[in-house]
Order: C-alpha cells, then sequence, then structure tokens
C-alpha cells in the first residue's frame, strides 16, 4: 500500500512547526514521492536531507507513526543555528495551522505530535532534551580520547528500538547506538558477549550504562543484501548456527537479558488465557469468551510442543531474536 509521507519538524519549545501557506490554509512539508508503509526502516538521513533541502533546515528524526492515507516522520532540529526557513516554509503555531484546517485525519496528526512529541514510553530520547545528551557525551568522550569530530554527522538508523548515527573523525567514522527500551538490556548483554569473545563485534571506543548508549569504531564490511545468492546465504546460516553452537559452554550468561527458554515460557503460559481475559475485560481491546476459549485451544497446542521440545536433549542457545538482511554484517564475503 502507498502512502503520502509528511515530514514534521516542532520547535526546540515544541509550539510551533515548519509549514506553508497554500489554498489559504498551512501544509507540512511533503516527500516528493508515495512510500510504503515500513519506508521508515529505510536510510533514515536520506529523509533528513530532503527535509533540508526542501525547508533549509538541518534535521534528525525522532520517531516516526502511520495513519490511514499518511506516513508521518516527526524530526528534531540538528542544531540551535540552522533554523531559519527557507523556500516559503515559515514557522507556524500549531493553533495557526489548525484554524483553516479541514482535513479531520490531519487535524489528528497534528494534536497527536503536539501531545506527544515530547513523551515515550519506549523511546529515551522522545523528550524535550532529545538527541541533545547524547551528543554532549559523545563529544566529552572524543575530546578526552583526542579524537577529533567532524561536522557532518549523520543518523543511519531511527527506530522505537534503535538509533545509529555515523560520527566521522579526521581518522575514521564512528558510530553511536542508542538503544530503545524495549532492548533495554542490549548494552550489558552486547558487552558480555564481546568479554567472551565469541562472536565478532566492533571496538567499543566507550559506553554508558546510566543513558544506555555506546560508542564503537566501524568494523567494516556491508550489510546483508536482502537479495542474496544462495551461496551467500548458506554462509551466513552456517555462521550463525556455529555461534550458537559456541554461546553453549557460556550459559546461563551473567549479565541482564531476555529469557526465551523452553521451561520459562511454559511457566508463563499456564494461566495465561484466564489472565489475558482478566486484564483486558475493562478495555476496548476486551476478549469473549468464545475468543478466550480458542486461545486455550491454541496455547494448550502450544505447550504440548514446547513439552516435547523441553523432553528432548536441545541445548539452550544464544539468539539473536532480529535476524533480518539489515542486522547481520558480512564481513570478507563472510
Amino acid at each position: 500500500m502507498e502512502l503520502s509521507l509528511l515530514l514534521i519538524l516542532p520547535d526546540k519549545k515544541n509550539q510551533n512547526v515548519i509549514a506553508i501557506k497554500a489554498n489559504n490554509s498551512y501544509k507540512f512539508p511533503k516527500y516528493e514521492n508515495p512510500v510504503g508503509e515500513n519506508v521508515a526502516f529505510d536510510d533514515a538521513q536520506l529523509f533528513n536531507d530532503f527535509f533540508q533541502t526542501l525547508t533549509g533546515i538541518s534535521v534528525f528524526r525522532r520517531y516516526s507513526f502511520n495513519t490511514d492515507n499518511y506516513v508521518v516522520f516527526v524530526f528534531e532540529l540538528a542544531d540551535d543555528i540552522n533554523n531559519v526557513p527557507s523556500n516559503d516554509y515559515n514557522w507556524v503555531s500549531y493553533d495557526d495551522f489548525l484554524r483553516e484546517q479541514q482535513n479531520l485525519e490531519i487535524k489528528n496528526i497534528v494534536n497527536s505530535v503536539n501531545r506527544y512529541y515530547n513523551k515515550s514510553v519506549n523511546m529515551p530520547w522522545v523528550n524535550a532534551d532529545g538527541f541533545t545528551p547524547y551528543f554532549i557525551w559523545l563529544h566529552e568522550v572524543c575530546a578526552a580520547k583526542n579524537i577529533k569530530v567532524k561536522n557532518n554527522i549523520t543518523q543511519i538508523k531511527n527506530a522505537y528500538v534503535s538509533n545509529v548515527f555515523c560520527i566521522p573523525t579526521e581518522t575514521e567514522n564512528l558510530y553511536m547506538k542508542i538503544p530503545g527500551k524495549v532492548f533495554i538490556t542490549e548494552l550489558p548483554f552486547t558487552n558480555a558477549i564481546k568479554q567472551i569473545g565469541m562472536a565478532d563485534y566492533p571496538v567499543w571506543i566507550d559506553f554508558n550504562a546510566d543513558m544506555n548508549v555506546f560508542l564503537m569504531k566501524d568494523m567494516g564490511g556491508m550489510d546483508l543484501p536482502p537479495q542474496s545468492d544462495l551461496d551467500t546465504l548458506k554462509k551466513v546460516l552456517v555462521r550463525l548456527a556455529q555461534t550458537q553452537k559456541n554461546s553453549i559452554q557460556y550459559l546461563p550468561l551473567d549479565c541482564e537479558h531476555n529469557d526465551y527458554r523452553v521451561k520459562t515460557i511454559l511457566a508463563n503460559l499456564h494461566g495465561f488465557p484466564q489472565k489475558v481475559y482478566d486484564v483486558l475485560q475493562e478495555t476496548k481491546y476486551k476478549i469473549t469468551y468464545d475468543e478466550k476459549l480458542k486461545l486455550e485451544q491454541n496455547i494448550n497446542s502450544a505447550i504440548k510442543l514446547l513439552d516435547f521440545i523441553n523432553y528432548n536433549p536441545i541445548p539452550d542457545v544464544i539468539q539473536n531474536g532480529d535476524v533480518r538482511p539489515g542486522n547481520i554484517r558480512v564481513i570478507d564475503k563472510v
């Protein structure tokens, strides 16, 4: 399904947004082509650059969301200097934008951005300070280690699960990663695997456990192309399997991590349908008694399969729960 992509930038105080006047009403900047629903997983900097070319303002993407007809990218100012719009774009108050707006869907989008621009359960950078504390930390680390950072920092990835920035320096590119709260244990878990030496990981420059951010060197190579040939995919699968086998001797790890062992899942499944029924009963997501019975049937089928797996001597391993091409780095052709 193709959707229109709206680009929204509030100011630092979340009182005004960038817009252009057209046909007696204000409009947000809009990407030149229709996009797919999952466009937010594409190259973040591509759209940051498009916004700057269109409006004259440099930005980083804070978060995105979808509505019936739109994908919405919500940005924050990349700095306090490049904030003067061009090409007939202006800073417009939320009230002025809404005053003559007839499209209910656009109104709802505006109200959502105004209300939630600085609020998020999963994204720690979605607040009044935005990415600023992370960049302050970055520059402090680099200054202490005599690393000279250049100005053109780019945003490699932006999603609710994490942000990745490319930091050009005088000698090499560094990468700063900020995991979201969904993966709040990524830093200690990844650090534990690094110390074991079980798998190839980038060299870390520094990390801050309180902020849940780490800075690393470029490990080279490239992301696994989605349309890779079968020979390459076979090599990747073999390497992943070998890494899992290598992990057996190190379990259980002495650090925070998500426990998805069979016995843990079984313990949580017993009584799960009734818990779902009770918890959702007073909400708009409540399930009917018949839906509860169907859930019980599905859970019982799952329990039988898990009991069978648990009965057999299959060892526990460390597993990446999001193995997709963009999360696999290929070095020296695997």
